[in-house]
């Protein structure tokens, strides 16, 4: 099976383009059309997933100070995020799956975007509630915001991203015999453990994980492919180490996330292990594709 995944997509290009990413590394609007271009190519015949491994839109609270009204009262300044999430499931070919991994600039992430069996949704309670909360808007704000988005759904308090789409947080989607896994980010703001302490508890909970998958299988195969936003060199051969003292053989980690790591930092990596970096900036810009 082959696998696309890239990650820091960094939507939208308007915001990309007004920070470094744009003037210091390679942000530009083609590149933005290049990845849309190559999504649409993508056939089930050739592409057994999409993975986005983190950071796909920007978190506006990083650009402070934000204005809570936006310009011309353009209340769906704060649905961007959303409709680029439906935009991407529609480039892609319905039948491959959309695989979304938490990123350090994706606060919707299960706060109030999820998805259940296979279908990505909004709940439009929490979302109201991460808008006060995250963005400082008043309940009138919120609710401005959110009667913005069409009724698409049967479901009351529901706004439908799209079908065949996964948030993996500390869990994973068998696809084939390939258990694809997603690491999340570890915000220090909002967890209260230590760097340590959230590894070891990810690990933890992932070996548990791998041996139930293989407990429904019968003990068939179900090879594990861990995608990590974690993106300081030395963290994802922590990772390998770990998981190879505890004799869990794993595909290979593929993580993002770190605009500063070097091309070296890249290549001893490479050649060191399993490590594959999806960044765009060290894949000529374009979405890399393996083979699995």
């Amino acid at each position: 099976m082959k696998i696309a995944i890239i990650s820091d997509l960094h939507f939208p290009k308007n915001i990309s383009q007004q920070t470094i990413l744009y003037s210091e590394s390679g942000y530009t609007d083609a590149f933005y059309e290049s990845i849309e271009e190559q999504i649409k190519k993508f056939q089930p015949n050739n592409i057994g997933a999409f993975i986005i491994d983190g950071d796909f839109y920007w978190d506006y609270k990083e650009f402070a100070p934000l204005p809570i009204i936006p310009p011309n009262n353009q209340w769906n300044f704060y649905n961007m995020f959303i409709f680029q999430l439906v935009a991407m499931r529609q480039w892609l070919h319905s039948e491959i799956p959309l695989i979304l991994i938490e990123g350090n600039h994706d606060p919707w992430f299960e706060t109030c975007v999820y998805s259940k069996n296979g279908e990505a949704f909004v709940n439009l309670t929490h979302y109201a509630d991460f808008l006060i909360v995250h963005y400082k808007l008043t309940e009138f704000q919120a609710n401005k915001v959110i009667e913005l988005l069409p009724r698409n759904s049967s479901h009351k308090n529901r706004f439908e991203i799209g079908s065949n789409m996964h948030l993996l947080r500390n869990s994973g989607i068998l696809i084939q015999n390939f258990y694809i896994y997603g690491f999340p980010y570890h915000n220090k703001e909002l967890d209260n453990t230590t760097w340590k302490e959230h590894r070891e508890t990810m690990i933890e909970i992932f070996l548990k994980k791998v041996a139930q998958i293989q407990k429904k299988r019968h003990n068939k195969s179900a090879m594990p492919i861990l995608v990590c936003h974690h993106g300081q060199p030395k963290t994802p051969k922590i990772f390998f180490e770990q998981l190879n003292g505890k004799k869990q053989d794993i595909i290979g980690i593929f993580w993002g996330h770190w605009h500063g790591v070097s091309d070296e930092d890249v290549a001893k990596l490479r050649i060191s292990g399993k490590f594959y970096n999806v960044m765009p900036e060290k894949n000529s810009w374009n979405i890399p594709i393996f083979e699995i």
